[in-house]
């Protein structure tokens, strides 16, 4: 598949709110017999913790999504409206504030009943100032608080109108308080109890996680068709994870290299599920020092990297090569921003115009097994720099140290990408530009005046247009030098009968049918 500038799909348009009550009731399902299978799931990195608002992994949402149960869920195939979990049904009172009546007789996977005082829990402590956890910085700006009216019905404040708020409150998951509160957060995080279709049995950190089937969960749909136990394993080498799906060892792997995928395609036993994604790949920038608090030098990073031809040899074309910020799966991208051209001559231009005739000096900080051959786009991307006279030291270590790194603002220049939620580029602007969220190494206050305003534009259209006026502003001011969107590669097995690739990294182990 050859890569190309992707308009648009108009299908991220999610969680605009609607005055009225919405009514979605889903009763307690009969649980058949198990299905008796096993299945091992291999994935490139392993969790930092089970606690659910602890790590912001979009792998590690993976496991948690089949542990622990939000209110909604997002309904990937009608994406205006959510799906119930542990709300059934909810009225919107005003913009503001939205009443949810959950779920009854559902239980804690150690038999405790789930009431209103968890949602409550869950809510108090992501906003707790003084102890916010990873997923605090990401909600405190938008979430007010949550109040009790009976043991089955909460109330949910927002400070202003968010528009994707269901969509938002889809990625926070619920957590139980009494048993979060006896075991501590960091017992809780090594073994976590949730509500969920699976239950974590055994976790050898850095080797696997098992989960087993939670019979009592309220979600499920043939039953006998879904996987007993899921094993996780957390293999960094890719070559090492296609060798366990050659062998059986695995049954899904993930970020299956481009060049593997015709002999997976072609062995009989095994098959290639793929999907275009929501993960947004940059060159990120430390906007706040020398050399790249100039927009000049910004910019003519920009014109000394060709993305296409990256995309086209590197990755053997699986990524959509796009001019913005905002991903072309997610609402808010800009199908009208002109894209920066590979011009290695107007990147000379620019770096003397703004003082650097001879070029600087950079560390580049490349992840190393985390991405579909991040650490040879790394070194494309460093040998184009070089071309205009950028000196580049390429860095390549664990992914620890540089996440670690990254969240201390230590970086100058990193290779790094934006795996999102749900398609909203409110979402990912969140995770990187936005200085009431993490714009850690860029925000503005012209942005961050635009960003609210997308926000609370509950019309469509009006936030559409809001949106493309800041995207322009992205292109412009280029706090990243734009990249692609990368597809998501799973080898799957063929004891595996259905497995549908979401956008986003997750895979619901309760929709896998299994043989």
């Amino acid at each position: 598949m050859q890569a190309r500038r992707a308009s648009c799909s108009g299908k991220g348009v999610v969680g605009v709110l609607i005055l009225g009550l919405v009514v979605l009731l889903a009763g307690t399902l009969a649980v058949a017999a198990g299905s008796g299978v096993t299945l091992t799931i291999v994935r490139g990195t392993d969790l930092w913790t089970g606690d659910p608002q602890n790590d912001t992994q979009a792998t590690s949402r993976s496991l948690l999504n089949n542990v622990f149960d939000p209110l909604v869920r997002i309904d990937w195939n009608d994406m205006g409206n959510p799906l119930p979990a542990l709300a059934v049904a909810w009225e919107v009172l005003s913009p503001t504030s939205i009443r949810f009546h959950l779920r009854q007789g559902v239980q804690w996977h150690d038999g405790r009943e789930f009431t209103a005082a968890d949602v409550k829990f869950t809510f108090d402590r992501l906003l707790n100032k003084e102890k916010p956890t990873k997923v605090s910085p990401l909600v405190s700006s938008i979430i007010a608080g949550v109040t009790v009216e009976d043991d089955y019905t909460v109330v949910l404040q927002t400070f202003n109108a968010y528009a994707p708020i269901f969509s938002r409150l889809a990625t926070i998951y619920i957590i139980p308080e009494k048993t979060f509160l006896e075991m501590g957060e960091t017992a809780f995080g090594q073994k976590p109890v949730g509500t969920g279709a699976y239950a974590v049995e055994e976790w050898l950190i850095g080797q696997y996680i098992r989960v087993v089937a939670n019979e009592s969960w309220w979600g499920w749909v043939d039953r006998d068709k879904r996987p007993d136990v899921v094993i996780r394993k957390s293999v960094p080498e890719e070559f090492t994870r296609y060798a366990m799906l050659k062998s059986g060892e695995a049954d899904i792997v993930d970020q299956v290299s481009p060049e593997r995928i015709p002999e997976i395609s072609t062995s009989g036993t095994l098959r290639i599920e793929a999907s275009a994604s929501l993960r947004t790949f940059f060159v990120g920038m430390n906007t706040w020092r020398p050399p790249f608090d100039n927009v000049l030098v910004r910019q003519a990073m920009n014109y000394a990297i060709d993305p296409q031809l990256i995309v086209d040899t590197v990755l053997s074309g699986q990524a959509s090569v796009h001019p913005g910020v905002c991903g072309v799966g997610s609402f808010g991208c800009c199908p009208d921003c002109e894209p920066y051209a590979y011009d290695p001559v107007k990147a000379r231009e620019l770096l003397t115009q703004a003082g650097y005739p001879d070029g600087f000096k950079v560390k580049f900080w490349s992840p190393r097994g985390k991405y579909i051959k991040d650490l040879e786009t790394s070194e494309a991307i460093v040998g184009q720099l070089e071309e205009v006279g950028i000196e580049v030291e390429l860095y390549a270590p664990a992914w620890a140290e540089y996440w670690d790194n990254w969240l201390a603002g230590n970086m100058d220049i990193f290779y790094l990408s934006a795996g999102i939620s749900f398609p909203d580029c409110d979402d990912l602007i969140g995770y990187h530009l936005d200085s009431a969220r993490r714009g850690i190494y860029y925000n503005s206050p012209i942005s961050d005046a635009l960003i609210r305003e997308e926000q609370q534009a509950l019309d469509p259209g009006e936030r559409a247009s809001i949106f493309a006026e800041l995207s322009q502003f992205f292109v412009e001011e280029a706090p990243w030098v734009f990249l692609w969107d990368q597809n998501l590669i799973y080898g799957v097995s063929s004891r595996i009968l259905e497995f549908h690739a979401l956008p986003v990294e997750e895979i619901n182990y309760w929709e896998l049918v299994v043989q």
